[in-house]
C-alpha cells in the first residue's frame, strides 16, 4: 500500500460539465474491471474516501464524485437526492459506465438508496454506511432544521460541525 497524498487529491480532480451547465468533480482511479462508485457523506467531498482508495484499487475501478455544493463540484439549485442521483448517473454514462456497485455514506448512502431506485438497472450492488432507509426523516428533525439553516461556505467554527 502506498502512501496517500492528501495535499495532492484536488489535483487529480477531473471536472464533468453537466447538461444544465453546473460542473461535477470526481476522481477515476484504479486497475480493476469493476466500477464501483463511492459516495460521501454531507459537508464532505470525495477525499473521504483516499484512505480506503489504496485498499480497493487493485480490484476495481473507483469514482469518487464530489456530490452537488460539495468540494470542486457546482451546487445544484434545489439540493435533493433525486438529483444528487441523477448527476451520478449522468457521470457513469460519461464515463461510459452502463453497470455499477455503489457504496454510499451518510448523505451518500441515502444518495445511493435513491440512485439505485431511479436507474435499477444499472445499480449492481449497494452497500449503505450510516445511511437512513427513510431520507425525508431529516426533513421533519431538529438536524434537518439545522441542515436548512446552513449556508456555503460553511463555517468550520460552527455550532453544527
Amino acid at each position: 500500500m502506498s502512501d496517500v497524498d492528501q495535499a495532492g487529491w484536488n489535483g487529480r480532480k477531473r471536472a464533468l460539465p453537466l447538461r444544465d451547465g453546473r460542473s461535477l468533480a470526481f476522481i477515476d482511479a484504479g486497475a480493476g474491471d469493476v466500477p464501483l462508485f463511492l459516495l460521501h457523506g454531507y459537508t464532505d467531498s470525495s477525499r473521504s474516501w483516499s484512505l480506503i482508495e489504496p485498499h480497493l484499487a487493485r480490484e476495481y475501478r473507483l469514482v469518487m464524485p464530489d456530490l452537488p455544493g460539495h468540494g470542486l463540484s457546482a451546487a445544484t439549485p434545489l439540493p435533493r437526492l433525486e438529483a444528487f442521483a441523477d448527476d451520478v448517473a449522468e457521470l457513469a454514462d460519461a464515463l461510459g459506465i452502463a453497470r455499477f456497485a455503489v457504496v454510499g455514506h451518510s448523505m451518500g448512502a441515502m444518495t445511493a438508496l435513491v440512485l439505485a431506485a431511479r436507474h435499477p438497472a444499472r445499480v449492481t450492488a449497494l452497500a449503505s454506511i450510516c445511511g437512513s432507509v427513510t431520507p425525508g426523516l431529516v426533513a421533519q428533525t431538529t438536524l434537518g432544521a439545522e441542515i436548512a439553516a446552513l449556508s456555503d461556505p460553511i463555517d468550520p467554527q460552527s455550532a453544527f460541525l
